[in-house]
């Protein structure tokens, strides 16, 4: 669940970008929470720490 007055890195990504849209997430060397926002529908939940969430769970979470 998203906190009020918590910091986050939020990055949005395609198909087939995973290295790229990681990559600059995974050289931020601090303990804020990271999260992808994807569309697809079946994904991973986590990729070396960065939380994975489609889009519809992070709307979810907004309201």
């Amino acid at each position: 669940m998203l906190e009020i007055g918590e910091k986050y890195y939020f990055q949005d990504t395609g198909k087939g970008v995973k290295e790229r849209e990681y990559g600059n997430l995974l050289e931020i060397k601090d303990n804020f929470k990271k999260i992808v926002i994807t569309a697809d529908q079946f994904h991973e939940t986590n990729y070396y720490g960065i939380e994975i969430w489609n889009i519809i769970q992070f709307c979810m979470e907004l309201f």
